[in-house]
């Protein structure tokens, strides 16, 4: 019986490449795996958690902000800007850049 072994592999710039076209495929490691799953899970994790504070926010009719959110759950703003998933979730919600862009559209419209 034969055994099969699967190989993940990931499109890296080999030393001195410079560009996307010099990209090659290298085996990655088991190690390499588990933490890219470790921080896919704390990507996930931190989505999760600004997704119920976001929608707790709105259930108590508060302003989402930074603040508010970190008084929620406890995510400072650093820990969500690195995640662009969450950040364009908050973007999307934010009180105060919702108010910029009617803003805008209003200011737009006249002209």
């Amino acid at each position: 019986m034969m055994r099969q072994v699967k190989i993940h592999l990931q499109h890296l710039l080999p030393k001195g490449a410079k560009t996307d076209e010099e990209r090659q495929l290298f085996p990655l490691s088991k190690e390499a795996l588990r933490l890219m799953g470790e921080v896919k899970r704390m990507l996930e994790e931190t989505y999760g958690e600004i997704r119920e504070a976001i929608e707790s926010l709105k259930s108590k009719k508060q302003a989402i902000t930074a603040q508010t959110i970190y008084a929620e759950c406890g995510l400072s703003y650093a820990s969500y800007a690195r995640n662009p998933e969450a950040l364009a979730l908050f973007r999307a919600n934010s009180t105060h850049l919702n108010q910029k862009r009617k803003r805008k559209r209003k200011s737009w419209r006249r002209s």
